[in-house]
Protein backbone atom coordinates (compact mmCIF):
# COMPACT_ATOMS: atom_id res chain seq x y z
CA UNK A 1 0.00 0.00 0.00
CA UNK A 2 2.64 2.34 1.08
CA UNK A 3 4.47 1.41 -1.93
CA UNK A 4 1.79 2.42 -4.15
CA UNK A 5 1.59 5.78 -2.60
CA UNK A 6 5.13 6.44 -2.97
CA UNK A 7 4.77 5.51 -6.77
CA UNK A 8 1.85 7.62 -6.94
CA UNK A 9 3.64 10.93 -5.44
CA UNK A 10 6.64 9.98 -7.49
CA UNK A 11 4.43 10.03 -10.80
CA UNK A 12 2.91 13.49 -9.76
CA UNK A 13 6.05 15.02 -8.60
CA UNK A 14 7.50 13.96 -12.14
CA UNK A 15 4.87 15.60 -13.75
CA UNK A 16 5.08 18.51 -11.97
CA UNK A 17 8.43 18.86 -12.28
CA UNK A 18 8.24 18.21 -16.33
CA UNK A 19 5.62 21.26 -16.70
CA UNK A 20 7.65 23.41 -14.82
CA UNK A 21 10.58 22.65 -17.28
CA UNK A 22 7.98 23.58 -20.33
CA UNK A 23 7.11 26.57 -18.66
CA UNK A 24 10.42 27.53 -18.28
CA UNK A 25 11.87 26.54 -21.88
CA UNK A 26 8.68 28.22 -23.17
CA UNK A 27 9.45 31.62 -21.53
CA UNK A 28 13.20 31.74 -22.17
CA UNK A 29 12.25 30.60 -25.76
CA UNK A 30 9.91 33.65 -25.78
CA UNK A 31 12.22 35.80 -24.45
CA UNK A 32 14.49 34.85 -27.14
CA UNK A 33 12.16 35.75 -29.72
CA UNK A 34 11.43 38.89 -28.37
CA UNK A 35 15.21 39.79 -27.28
CA UNK A 36 15.51 38.54 -31.79
CA UNK A 37 12.65 40.77 -32.78
CA UNK A 38 13.72 43.63 -30.68
CA UNK A 39 17.55 43.16 -32.20
CA UNK A 40 15.79 42.51 -35.79
CA UNK A 41 13.78 46.01 -35.10
CA UNK A 42 16.66 47.94 -34.25
CA UNK A 43 19.00 46.51 -37.04
CA UNK A 44 16.46 47.77 -39.12
CA UNK A 45 15.89 51.08 -37.52
CA UNK A 46 19.83 51.41 -37.73
CA UNK A 47 19.41 50.24 -41.57
CA UNK A 48 17.27 53.14 -42.12
CA UNK A 49 18.28 55.84 -39.92
CA UNK A 50 22.27 55.04 -41.96
CA UNK A 51 19.99 54.88 -45.27
CA UNK A 52 18.50 58.22 -44.25
CA UNK A 53 21.80 59.80 -43.02
CA UNK A 54 23.78 58.62 -46.26
CA UNK A 55 20.77 59.72 -48.69
CA UNK A 56 21.33 63.66 -46.96
CA UNK A 57 24.87 62.98 -46.71
CA UNK A 58 24.98 62.57 -50.58
CA UNK A 59 22.15 65.47 -51.14
CA UNK A 60 23.94 68.35 -49.53
CA UNK A 61 26.98 66.98 -51.89
CA UNK A 62 25.07 67.39 -54.87
CA UNK A 63 23.55 71.09 -54.01
CA UNK A 64 26.91 72.05 -53.40
CA UNK A 65 27.85 71.05 -56.88
CA UNK A 66 25.03 72.50 -58.58
CA UNK A 67 25.74 75.71 -56.43
CA UNK A 68 28.83 75.79 -57.55
CA UNK A 69 28.05 75.21 -61.41
CA UNK A 70 25.41 77.63 -60.77
CA UNK A 71 27.85 81.13 -59.21
CA UNK A 72 30.92 79.96 -60.59
CA UNK A 73 34.10 81.29 -58.55
CA UNK A 74 35.79 83.77 -60.77
CA UNK A 75 39.03 83.29 -59.36
CA UNK A 76 38.40 80.21 -60.46
CA UNK A 77 38.76 81.30 -63.76
CA UNK A 78 40.74 84.15 -63.70
CA UNK A 79 43.57 82.75 -61.50
CA UNK A 80 43.26 78.72 -60.79
CA UNK A 81 46.34 77.28 -62.67
CA UNK A 82 46.30 73.99 -64.39
CA UNK A 83 47.55 71.65 -61.31
CA UNK A 84 46.21 73.67 -58.92
CA UNK A 85 43.28 73.47 -56.52
CA UNK A 86 41.13 75.45 -54.37
CA UNK A 87 38.15 75.12 -51.85
CA UNK A 88 34.77 76.46 -51.03
CA UNK A 89 32.37 75.29 -48.22
CA UNK A 90 29.10 75.52 -50.08
CA UNK A 91 25.61 76.53 -48.12
CA UNK A 92 22.70 75.21 -50.04
CA UNK A 93 19.01 74.01 -49.58
CA UNK A 94 20.45 70.52 -49.13
CA UNK A 95 22.95 71.26 -46.67
CA UNK A 96 26.47 72.42 -46.08
CA UNK A 97 29.42 70.89 -48.15
CA UNK A 98 33.10 71.11 -48.87
CA UNK A 99 33.90 71.98 -52.68
CA UNK A 100 37.25 71.01 -53.72
CA UNK A 101 37.96 72.41 -57.54
CA UNK A 102 41.37 70.97 -59.51
CA UNK A 103 41.96 72.27 -62.77
CA UNK A 104 43.06 69.62 -65.04
CA UNK A 105 43.96 71.90 -68.00
CA UNK A 106 42.98 75.12 -69.72
CA UNK A 107 39.24 74.49 -69.83
CA UNK A 108 38.43 71.42 -67.55
CA UNK A 109 38.05 70.86 -63.70
CA UNK A 110 37.70 67.78 -61.89
CA UNK A 111 34.95 68.94 -58.76
CA UNK A 112 34.89 67.21 -55.39
CA UNK A 113 32.06 67.60 -52.91
CA UNK A 114 32.14 66.05 -49.45
CA UNK A 115 29.19 66.66 -46.94
CA UNK A 116 28.40 64.87 -43.50
CA UNK A 117 24.48 64.00 -41.90
CA UNK A 118 26.18 64.71 -38.79
CA UNK A 119 26.21 68.27 -39.64
CA UNK A 120 22.76 68.57 -40.60
CA UNK A 121 19.31 68.89 -38.10
CA UNK A 122 17.15 65.88 -37.07
CA UNK A 123 17.51 62.45 -35.55
CA UNK A 124 19.62 60.66 -38.06
CA UNK A 125 22.95 58.39 -38.11
CA UNK A 126 26.77 59.54 -39.07
CA UNK A 127 27.56 59.47 -42.42
CA UNK A 128 29.74 61.25 -45.01
CA UNK A 129 29.58 61.06 -48.69
CA UNK A 130 31.50 62.99 -51.32
CA UNK A 131 30.58 62.93 -55.20
CA UNK A 132 32.56 64.36 -57.76
CA UNK A 133 32.14 65.36 -61.77
CA UNK A 134 34.24 66.42 -64.62
CA UNK A 135 33.47 69.89 -65.94
CA UNK A 136 34.43 72.20 -68.93
CA UNK A 137 34.48 75.96 -69.57
CA UNK A 138 31.58 76.91 -72.56
CA UNK A 139 33.91 78.11 -75.41
CA UNK A 140 33.09 81.79 -74.92
CA UNK A 141 35.17 83.10 -77.48
CA UNK A 142 35.71 87.51 -77.68
CA UNK A 143 37.24 88.02 -81.62
CA UNK A 144 35.31 90.91 -83.92
CA UNK A 145 37.03 92.08 -87.19
CA UNK A 146 38.70 95.14 -85.29
CA UNK A 147 39.31 96.90 -82.09
CA UNK A 148 35.95 99.19 -82.85
CA UNK A 149 33.04 97.79 -84.93
CA UNK A 150 30.16 99.56 -86.07
CA UNK A 151 27.04 99.38 -87.77
CA UNK A 152 27.01 103.06 -88.96
CA UNK A 153 29.40 105.76 -88.91
CA UNK A 154 31.47 106.61 -86.11
CA UNK A 155 33.31 110.00 -85.47
CA UNK A 156 36.71 111.00 -84.05
CA UNK A 157 37.57 114.04 -83.08
CA UNK A 158 40.62 115.81 -81.74
CA UNK A 159 43.18 113.40 -79.10
CA UNK A 160 41.11 110.41 -79.91
CA UNK A 161 43.15 107.28 -81.11
CA UNK A 162 41.18 104.05 -82.10
CA UNK A 163 44.13 101.35 -82.35
CA UNK A 164 44.46 97.88 -84.01
CA UNK A 165 47.82 96.83 -82.68
CA UNK A 166 47.70 95.19 -79.86
CA UNK A 167 48.72 95.21 -76.30
CA UNK A 168 47.96 95.04 -72.48
CA UNK A 169 46.17 97.51 -70.69
CA UNK A 170 48.34 99.85 -68.49
CA UNK A 171 50.23 98.25 -65.50
CA UNK A 172 48.74 94.17 -66.55
CA UNK A 173 52.04 92.81 -66.39
CA UNK A 174 50.98 89.33 -66.01
CA UNK A 175 49.53 88.74 -69.50
CA UNK A 176 50.10 85.16 -71.06
CA UNK A 177 47.66 85.57 -74.29
CA UNK A 178 50.15 85.44 -77.54
CA UNK A 179 49.79 89.03 -79.09
CA UNK A 180 48.18 89.50 -82.33
CA UNK A 181 48.84 89.98 -85.91
CA UNK A 182 49.75 93.38 -86.13
CA UNK A 183 47.76 93.69 -89.30
CA UNK A 184 44.47 93.61 -87.15
CA UNK A 185 41.73 96.42 -88.34
CA UNK A 186 41.60 99.59 -86.01
CA UNK A 187 37.90 100.07 -87.06
CA UNK A 188 34.86 98.51 -89.05
CA UNK A 189 32.72 100.74 -90.28
CA UNK A 190 31.05 101.98 -93.05
CA UNK A 191 32.06 105.57 -92.51
CA UNK A 192 34.91 106.62 -90.82
CA UNK A 193 35.00 110.97 -89.63
CA UNK A 194 38.84 111.94 -88.40
CA UNK A 195 39.08 114.90 -87.74
CA UNK A 196 42.53 116.53 -87.14
CA UNK A 197 44.22 115.30 -84.39
CA UNK A 198 42.69 111.94 -84.52
CA UNK A 199 44.40 108.71 -84.52
CA UNK A 200 43.63 105.67 -86.56
CA UNK A 201 46.17 103.39 -86.05
CA UNK A 202 45.37 100.27 -88.14
CA UNK A 203 43.25 99.42 -91.51
CA UNK A 204 39.80 100.05 -91.64
CA UNK A 205 37.32 98.09 -92.69
CA UNK A 206 33.75 98.53 -94.45
CA UNK A 207 30.46 97.30 -92.80
CA UNK A 208 28.28 95.33 -92.69
CA UNK A 209 30.37 92.82 -93.80
CA UNK A 210 32.62 93.10 -90.83
CA UNK A 211 30.01 91.86 -88.52
CA UNK A 212 30.47 88.44 -89.94
CA UNK A 213 32.03 86.28 -88.89
CA UNK A 214 31.98 86.93 -86.40
CA UNK A 215 28.80 89.04 -85.04
CA UNK A 216 28.37 90.70 -81.73
CA UNK A 217 24.84 88.17 -81.70
CA UNK A 218 27.23 85.12 -81.00
CA UNK A 219 30.46 84.85 -79.06
CA UNK A 220 31.69 81.32 -79.75
CA UNK A 221 28.83 78.52 -78.34
CA UNK A 222 27.20 81.29 -76.62
CA UNK A 223 24.65 83.17 -78.12
CA UNK A 224 24.65 86.98 -76.92
CA UNK A 225 21.11 86.39 -75.34
CA UNK A 226 22.19 83.91 -73.35
CA UNK A 227 24.79 85.28 -72.20
CA UNK A 228 22.76 88.60 -70.99
CA UNK A 229 20.46 86.24 -69.12
CA UNK A 230 22.89 84.93 -66.57
CA UNK A 231 24.82 88.13 -66.05
CA UNK A 232 26.36 88.61 -63.21
CA UNK A 233 24.92 92.41 -62.32
CA UNK A 234 21.95 93.64 -64.42
CA UNK A 235 20.41 97.00 -64.01
CA UNK A 236 18.03 98.60 -65.58
CA UNK A 237 18.51 101.05 -68.63
CA UNK A 238 17.78 104.60 -68.11
CA UNK A 239 19.60 106.03 -65.22
CA UNK A 240 22.74 107.18 -64.19
CA UNK A 241 25.15 104.90 -63.50
CA UNK A 242 28.76 105.45 -61.78
CA UNK A 243 30.89 102.63 -61.54
CA UNK A 244 33.61 102.16 -59.08
CA UNK A 245 35.06 99.01 -57.40
CA UNK A 246 34.76 98.10 -53.87
CA UNK A 247 35.56 95.20 -51.67
CA UNK A 248 34.75 93.81 -48.83
CA UNK A 249 36.40 94.64 -45.34
CA UNK A 250 38.41 92.13 -43.29
CA UNK A 251 40.97 89.66 -43.61
CA UNK A 252 39.01 87.57 -46.22
CA UNK A 253 38.23 90.34 -48.14
CA UNK A 254 36.04 89.90 -51.46
CA UNK A 255 35.06 91.76 -54.71
CA UNK A 256 31.58 93.43 -54.19
CA UNK A 257 29.16 92.89 -57.51
CA UNK A 258 26.21 95.19 -57.17
CA UNK A 259 24.94 98.08 -59.53
CA UNK A 260 28.02 100.23 -58.64
CA UNK A 261 31.06 98.07 -58.48
CA UNK A 262 31.79 95.85 -61.53
CA UNK A 263 35.58 94.70 -61.41
CA UNK A 264 38.74 96.67 -61.06
CA UNK A 265 40.48 97.39 -64.48
CA UNK A 266 43.88 99.35 -62.75
CA UNK A 267 46.79 97.25 -61.02
CA UNK A 268 48.97 98.66 -58.42
CA UNK A 269 48.90 101.11 -56.42
CA UNK A 270 45.18 102.36 -56.18
CA UNK A 271 43.84 99.39 -57.10
CA UNK A 272 41.15 97.70 -55.33
CA UNK A 273 43.09 94.36 -54.99
CA UNK A 274 40.27 91.66 -54.72
CA UNK A 275 38.89 93.14 -57.62
CA UNK A 276 41.17 92.51 -60.07
CA UNK A 277 40.54 89.45 -60.96
CA UNK A 278 36.57 89.65 -61.21
CA UNK A 279 35.89 89.98 -64.67
CA UNK A 280 31.62 90.14 -64.07
CA UNK A 281 28.82 90.46 -66.87
CA UNK A 282 27.36 93.10 -66.56
CA UNK A 283 23.87 93.71 -68.73
CA UNK A 284 22.00 97.13 -68.62
CA UNK A 285 18.28 95.60 -69.89
CA UNK A 286 16.18 97.76 -71.30
CA UNK A 287 15.37 99.84 -74.52
CA UNK A 288 16.51 103.14 -72.86
CA UNK A 289 19.57 105.64 -72.75
CA UNK A 290 21.87 104.98 -69.69
CA UNK A 291 24.67 107.28 -68.68
CA UNK A 292 27.81 106.47 -67.31
CA UNK A 293 29.19 109.29 -65.54
CA UNK A 294 33.09 109.73 -65.39
CA UNK A 295 35.27 109.03 -63.06
CA UNK A 296 33.97 105.54 -63.45
CA UNK A 297 36.02 102.26 -64.38
CA UNK A 298 34.72 98.46 -64.62
CA UNK A 299 36.46 95.06 -66.37
CA UNK A 300 34.67 92.39 -67.81
CA UNK A 301 31.85 92.43 -70.24
CA UNK A 302 29.55 95.23 -70.58
CA UNK A 303 26.15 94.44 -72.52
CA UNK A 304 24.19 97.62 -73.28
CA UNK A 305 20.46 97.16 -74.79
CA UNK A 306 19.88 100.51 -75.75
CA UNK A 307 21.95 103.42 -75.79
CA UNK A 308 25.32 104.74 -74.09
CA UNK A 309 26.10 107.98 -72.76
CA UNK A 310 29.69 109.04 -71.99
CA UNK A 311 30.19 111.93 -69.19
CA UNK A 312 33.58 112.28 -67.71
CA UNK A 313 36.35 109.93 -68.23
CA UNK A 314 35.14 106.13 -68.56
CA UNK A 315 37.76 103.01 -68.29
CA UNK A 316 36.43 99.57 -69.48
CA UNK A 317 39.12 96.77 -69.54
CA UNK A 318 36.98 93.85 -71.70
CA UNK A 319 34.43 93.99 -74.30
CA UNK A 320 31.00 96.31 -74.52
CA UNK A 321 28.83 95.40 -76.46
CA UNK A 322 26.05 98.05 -77.27
CA UNK A 323 23.10 97.79 -79.02
CA UNK A 324 21.96 101.36 -79.88
CA UNK A 325 24.62 104.24 -80.28
CA UNK A 326 27.75 105.29 -78.23
CA UNK A 327 27.44 109.08 -77.51
CA UNK A 328 30.40 110.13 -75.82
CA UNK A 329 31.50 113.65 -77.57
CA UNK A 330 31.22 115.28 -74.21
CA UNK A 331 33.29 112.41 -72.56
CA UNK A 332 36.39 110.41 -72.90
CA UNK A 333 35.72 106.42 -73.36
CA UNK A 334 38.72 104.15 -73.04
CA UNK A 335 38.22 100.74 -74.22
CA UNK A 336 41.02 98.33 -73.58
CA UNK A 337 39.69 95.36 -75.27
CA UNK A 338 37.22 95.53 -78.15
CA UNK A 339 33.68 97.54 -78.86
CA UNK A 340 31.15 96.30 -80.54
CA UNK A 341 28.03 99.20 -81.55
CA UNK A 342 24.81 98.16 -83.11
CA UNK A 343 23.31 101.76 -83.40
CA UNK A 344 23.53 104.30 -86.34
CA UNK A 345 26.05 106.03 -85.16
CA UNK A 346 29.47 106.29 -82.61
CA UNK A 347 30.98 109.45 -81.48
CA UNK A 348 34.00 109.54 -79.53
CA UNK A 349 35.29 113.28 -77.67
CA UNK A 350 38.73 114.37 -76.37
CA UNK A 351 40.91 111.47 -74.82
CA UNK A 352 38.87 108.54 -75.89
CA UNK A 353 40.76 105.74 -76.85
CA UNK A 354 39.88 102.27 -78.10
CA UNK A 355 42.83 99.84 -78.29
CA UNK A 356 42.62 96.57 -78.73
CA UNK A 357 43.86 93.85 -76.24
CA UNK A 358 43.91 89.94 -76.63
CA UNK A 359 44.61 89.69 -72.79
CA UNK A 360 41.53 91.79 -71.47
CA UNK A 361 39.10 90.18 -74.63
CA UNK A 362 40.43 86.42 -72.89
CA UNK A 363 40.18 87.58 -69.61
CA UNK A 364 36.93 88.84 -70.03
CA UNK A 365 35.77 86.00 -71.84
CA UNK A 366 37.09 83.11 -69.26
CA UNK A 367 34.98 85.02 -66.44
CA UNK A 368 31.78 85.14 -68.52
CA UNK A 369 32.03 81.36 -69.67
CA UNK A 370 30.57 78.86 -67.63
CA UNK A 371 31.48 75.36 -66.37
CA UNK A 372 28.93 72.75 -67.46
CA UNK A 373 29.41 69.23 -66.84
CA UNK A 374 31.11 66.97 -69.29
CA UNK A 375 28.25 64.94 -71.92
CA UNK A 376 29.43 61.67 -71.02
CA UNK A 377 30.91 60.39 -67.89
CA UNK A 378 30.65 63.55 -65.51
CA UNK A 379 29.66 62.11 -62.39
CA UNK A 380 31.91 60.13 -59.82
CA UNK A 381 30.06 58.39 -57.30
CA UNK A 382 32.52 58.19 -54.11
CA UNK A 383 31.52 56.20 -50.95
CA UNK A 384 33.55 56.69 -47.38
Amino acid sequence: MRRGIARATASGGDRCGSALIAVLVALVVAMLTATAAAMLARAQQDDARGAAAALRARTAAEGALATVLAAWPASWSASLAPGASDTRTITSAAGTATVRALRLDGGRFLLSAEASSGALAGPVGDAVRRVGLFAQFENVRYDGAAALVAAGPFDLTTDTEVRALDAAPPGWSDCTSPPESPVAAAAAAPTVRANGGAGLLGAVLSAPAAWVPPSPERFGDVERDALAARADVVVSAGGVVSPAPRATGGAGASCVRDATSWGEPYRGAGAVGPCTSDYPVIHLRGPGVTTLRGPARLQGTLIVDGSLNVVGRVEIAGLAVVGGTVQASSGALVVDGGLLVRGTSVSLGPGSRVRRSRCALDRAAAGASRAVPLARRAWVDIVR
